[in-house]
C-alpha cells in the first residue's frame, strides 16, 4: 500500500463540497485515517486497543479512538467537526452511524468489528432523530447530545438490550422519506404506524 500523499490528496479531490466540508476538510481526515492505519494496521485494530469491554457503553471507547485519530490536531481546525467526541458532549452521529455498521450483527450493517458488543452501542442521533424520539417519548432533553442519544438508547434497550440500535434504521426511514417532518401534516399522522404512541400526533 502507498503512503498517503497529501499533495496528490488535494488534487485528486479538487472541487470536493458536501454541506460545511471541502476539500481540505477531506483530506486532513483522510491523513488522519493514513496516520492512524500505517501505525497500528488498520482502524479497526486501533478502535480494538481502545476498546475496554467492562465499560458501560462505547463512549469512553469512542473518545479515546477518537482522541488517536485527532492526534496531532489537523491541521485545519474544521476538521474538528468530522472527529467528535463524547467528551465535548456531542451527539457523535456520525462516528455512531460508522460503529453501527461496523458492529452490528444483522442487515444491513456489515458486522465486521466482532469484538465489540452491539448492546454497547449507541444511537446515531441528529435532529430528524431526536425529533422522532421526543414525539413517541424515547427522550425529553431539548439538545440533541450525547446525554440525550444515552437516554434514548437506554429507553430503546427496554426493548431489546442486546441490541438496541437495530432500531435507528426505522426511526430515521421516517424522517428520510419525510412522514415525520417539523411541520407535521395530519395525512401522514393518520396512516403512520406510530400514531397510537405518538405524544404529538395531528387530529
Amino acid at each position: 500500500m502507498s503512503a498517503f500523499n497529501r499533495t496528490e490528496a488535494k488534487k485528486r479531490f479538487a472541487g470536493f463540497a458536501h454541506r460545511f466540508q471541502k476539500t481540505p476538510e477531506l483530506v486532513d481526515l483522510l491523513a488522519s485515517i493514513a496516520r492512524a492505519v500505517k501505525q497500528h494496521g488498520s482502524l479497526g485494530a486501533l478502535f480494538k486497543k481502545c476498546y475496554r469491554d467492562d465499560e458501560k457503553d462505547i463512549g469512553p471507547t469512542l473518545a479515546r479512538f477518537i482522541h488517536h485519530l485527532a492526534t496531532p490536531k489537523p491541521r485545519n481546525p474544521a476538521t474538528a467537526y468530522l472527529l467528535t467526541t463524547p467528551e465535548d458532549g456531542s451527539a457523535c452521529k456520525r462516528m455512531n452511524l460508522f460503529l453501527r455498521w461496523m458492529v452490528r450483527r444483522s442487515s444491513p450493517d456489515l458486522g465486521l468489528w466482532t469484538f465489540v458488543d452491539p448492546a454497547k452501542l449507541v444511537m446515531p442521533l441528529d435532529t430528524h432523530i431526536h425529533r422522532i424520539a421526543t414525539f413517541l417519548g424515547l427522550g425529553r432533553r431539548k439538545s440533541a447530545d450525547w446525554k440525550a442519544a444515552r437516554a434514548i438508547t437506554d429507553r430503546l434497550a427496554k426493548f431489546d438490550p442486546a441490541d438496541p440500535v437495530r432500531y435507528d434504521f426505522a426511526l430515521c426511514r421516517l424522517g428520510i422519506l419525510d412522514l415525520c417532518s417539523r411541520k407535521r401534516r395530519k395525512e401522514n399522522c393518520d396512516v403512520c404506524l406510530l400514531r397510537d404512541v405518538c405524544r404529538f400526533p395531528v387530529t
